[in-house]
């Protein structure tokens, strides 16, 4: 079976057999030609080297950074769907005088990019208040909404909209919520200016 594929802009052929793929091939250069030998050896081998100069990217002839900029989700539990997102789910312990489960602080992670840690979100239920500390240059967007909260009693079996989150949408990084068994949080973030 033959398949056509390119590698770093070169067109080959891979062919497959049940125990090896064989990789046809040619070989370009950046500058020069090469000599091939017909009469080689079969051990022999031809090669050519170039000089490297690393160039300074615009950004920093330019004496300004690049800005990355990411959706971030807060929590540490990872929720169902088609798209990655995390959620914060409320903690509780059973209160020893009323035997009843009360909320307790939670702080958990804030994931960019879905693996890049750029802070810590924290549930205080004595003041009811999600509070978001980015870290590491991280900061907010510059957009109208870059924090959007939605409280879940029951948590969405697919990825939530943000688009429809009523719990919370604007700047504040301090914010009072109603209380809810978990929030899914999702923030407009960015490293660099």
């Amino acid at each position: 079976m033959k398949k056509k594929m390119v590698e770093n802009d070169i067109p080959y052929i891979e062919e497959e057999d049940d125990s090896l793929s064989i990789y046809n091939a040619d070989t370009a250069f950046s500058e020069h030609s090469a000599d091939i030998d017909n009469n080689s050896e079969v051990d022999e081998a031809w090669w050519y080297t170039s000089k490297y100069i690393p160039v300074k990217s615009d950004e920093e002839q330019f004496g300004y950074s690049v800005c990355r900029q990411e959706i971030a989700w807060a929590g540490c539990l990872e929720g169902e769907g088609t798209e990655w997102w995390y959620y914060l789910e409320v903690n509780a312990l059973k209160n020893d005088r009323t035997g009843r489960m009360v909320p307790v602080p939670s702080t958990e992670t804030i994931w960019a990019g879905q693996f890049t840690d750029v802070g810590l979100v924290t549930y205080d239920p004595d003041l009811n208040t999600i509070s978001i500390r980015l870290t590491d240059g991280w900061r907010l967007q510059d957009v109208d909404s870059p924090v959007k909260i939605q409280g879940y009693n029951v948590l969405p079996s697919d990825t939530p909209s943000s688009g429809w989150f009523t719990t919370y949408n604007g700047r504040k990084t301090t914010v009072r919520v109603a209380p809810y068994k978990y929030y899914a949080i999702r923030l407009d973030v960015q490293l660099g200016t």
